[in-house]
């Protein structure tokens, strides 16, 4: 029996998919005035990061915006259009796969029913500095 559990445990991690560390960057929002070619960023500095995001902190136990030291790490922005639509999105899990790849495996929930106002969602997660050059490949489950 115990010769088994060790063949199932190697063979579950022969098959390269390997989870990555991530944390989320709390209270951004994405700016107006900000120019979007794609629903998926890379953020690699604290000026580009100003370019895109601005601050919304709030008084209180979290208040703060995360800090982001770009000396040992990047941002990895999940923005999605303007929307009446109460709209949720979570990371699920980034895998890595293969050779230089991670595989962002997200979560989007959209309340059917409109809202009086708009919102543009979006999801900021912050990885360590040396998966900044690896190939981003996107997932919704």
């Amino acid at each position: 029996m115990l010769l088994l559990a060790a063949g199932m445990l190697t063979a579950s991690c022969a098959t390269g998919n390997r989870a990555v560390n991530y944390s989320e960057a709390r209270n951004y929002f994405f700016r107006n005035d900000a120019k979007q070619s794609a629903d998926l960023l890379i953020i690699r500095s604290q000026a580009e990061l100003e370019q895109y995001f601005g601050e919304a902190a709030f008084m209180g136990k979290g208040g703060e915006p995360t800090k982001i030291d770009f000396s040992k790490c990047f941002v990895v922005a999940k923005v999605l259009p303007v929307t009446n639509h109460l709209t949720h999105i979570s990371l699920q899990r980034i895998e890595r796969t293969g050779d230089k790849h991670l595989t962002l495996v997200w979560h989007i929930a959209v309340n059917p029913t409109p809202q009086s106002y708009s919102i543009q969602p979006m999801k900021l997660v912050v990885l360590d500095k040396k998966y900044e050059r690896y190939q981003l490949v996107e997932k919704v489950e």
